[in-house]
């Protein structure tokens, strides 16, 4: 299937692990749009939890931390984009954020990404699921699945926008800011999320979900059942 495949009439779905450029993406693909609508209007354009009970109308931009699954009992035309990057890099920018006592984001980013446990066991588990999340996404192909890591958005923007539909303009790239933290909750980090990111890595920078993946993907679904 090729990557520029007609979009009219499709509800474009932007669905991530997090942390992992797929706001930025939303808002680019939203465009002006941001800016004029009425709030009733940009309810067709929103953050969706539950993919299942999503309104996913033609031409609505939806945003999800959600799992593939639910489009497989939807009748709409659907195209997603999903965003991944550094599994480690993920877990410890939430990290970042429970230490800054941030608990109303906390709370409301563990249950978008239906979360299997507590913050306090963010570091020594994938409780926010993104091995799940990368398989699940990388290997989906009931609807089409363009899947683009972090690093390669701002080098594939012509294709993702042609994927879309839309003209996609993302705005300048800055640079990650490199944090402190103590080399315990680092080593801690890398041992459970190292192993996520040295499959990932194998992936090409963009490409179709295809069950082609299966075969290196697989051994990420050994912490859950499929």
């Amino acid at each position: 299937m090729p990557l520029t495949s007609n979009s009219t009439g499709h509800c474009i779905v932007i669905a991530s692990i997090g942390r992992s450029g797929s706001t930025v993406l939303y808002k680019s693909i939203l465009g002006p749009r941001q800016g004029f609508l009425s709030r009733k209007l940009r309810k067709r354009d929103s953050f969706q939890q539950d993919l299942a009970k999503a309104t996913m109308r033609p031409g609505a931009i939806i945003k999800t931390h959600d799992f593939p699954e639910p489009l497989l009992r939807r009748s709409e035309k659907i195209k997603v984009v999903f965003c991944f990057g550094s599994a480690l890099e993920a877990a410890l920018s939430v990290y970042g954020k429970s230490i800054r006592n941030d608990q109303g984001w906390i709370r409301n980013h563990l249950e978008h990404l239906h979360a299997t446990g507590g913050i306090e066991d963010l570091l020594s588990v994938d409780i926010l699921r993104m091995g799940e999340q990368i398989l699940s996404w990388a290997t989906f192909q009931a609807v089409p699945v363009l899947c683009v890591k972090y690093d390669a958005l701002w080098s594939n923007q012509e294709e993702i926008g042609e994927f879309c539909g839309r003209t996609l303009e993302l705005p300048v790239r800055k640079g990650r800011t490199p944090k402190d933290y103590p080399e315990e909750i680092v080593n801690t980090a890398i041992q459970t999320y190292g192993p996520i990111d040295a499959i990932a890595d194998q992936l090409p920078d963009i490409f179709l979900g295809s069950k082609h993946f299966d075969p290196l993907l697989s051994p990420l679904a050994k912490d859950f059942q499929r």
